[in-house]
């Protein structure tokens, strides 16, 4: 079994689309679940709500909200609750009013799934991904945090490393830049083919150390059957990616 999100709203409607905006019901909904749902990749038990208190600003500008939590949720939820409010802008031409309150009630939802990745599969995996590249290997990886998304009928789940590595051919470390950064370890130096990419590199000898971050990411389909197993889903670009997502394709 899989903790996935259910998030529920509970608020005054009246007048709520002239004080608030008409995207604010669906979004606060939305957002509060995919909120919900990261957080219990990492804590499954947190259940409970988050209360609110939303007023406007003196003049135009975001709303001053005011979150208090009960019962097991988490203080990273909380923060993530409160960036989905902070998305809400306050303007002139809205309807005056004094506060809106609300709360949030979240409570797990388990569904039927598959074993999860165990740390040797997961280390499994950096290691082929690394070895690949014949020119750095793994001295340590740290898991830094998981995230789960429910898309659809699909379930994703990421898990984000910091990596420790030796080099143990000469070569070159390629640092690149796009939408985020990742690196490439190569025996020449790295020339990218993908236009509006920067890349930056650096000549390493064997023996000399580095940082990398990784991600490992997988999807289970949920409809019309739940599938027998996470599916490791690719890499995207050539080398690591150490952002919130794969950069590229990930077909």
């Amino acid at each position: 079994m899989v903790a996935v999100g259910d998030a529920e709203l509970e608020i005054d409607l009246t007048g709520l689309e002239e004080k608030m905006g008409s995207a604010f019901l669906g979004a606060t909904r939305s957002g509060a679940n995919n909120c919900y749902i990261k957080s219990l990749a990492e804590n499954p038990a947190q259940q409970g709500e988050i209360t609110f208190v939303i007023k406007p600003p003196p003049n135009e500008g975001y709303y001053l909200v005011t979150l208090e939590a009960t019962g097991s949720i988490s203080p990273a939820l909380v923060a993530c609750v409160r960036r989905v409010f902070g998305s809400f802008y306050h303007y002139a031409n809205k309807l005056a009013f004094d506060r809106v309150d609300g709360r949030l009630l979240f409570a797990p939802k388990l569904i039927p799934a598959p074993p999860l990745p165990t740390d040797a599969t997961l280390r499994s995996i950096l290691d082929e991904r690394y070895a690949r590249q014949t020119i750095v290997r793994i001295v340590r990886p740290t898991l830094k945090r998981v995230s789960q998304d429910l898309e659809g009928n699909e379930l994703f789940r990421r898990y984000y490393y910091d990596v420790d590595l030796a080099f143990i051919a000469n070569g070159y470390e390629a640092t690149c830049h796009h939408y985020e950064t990742y690196k490439v370890f190569s025996t020449s130096p790295y020339e990218t083919p993908y236009a509006g990419h920067a890349c930056k590199n650096q000549v390493r000898t064997i023996g000399d150390h580095t940082t990398d971050r990784a991600v490992i990411y997988f999807r289970l389909t949920l409809y019309p059957s739940t599938a027998k197993s996470w599916e490791l889903r690719g890499e995207g670009l050539t080398g690591t990616q150490p952002g919130a997502e794969p950069v590229g394709n990930d077909e």
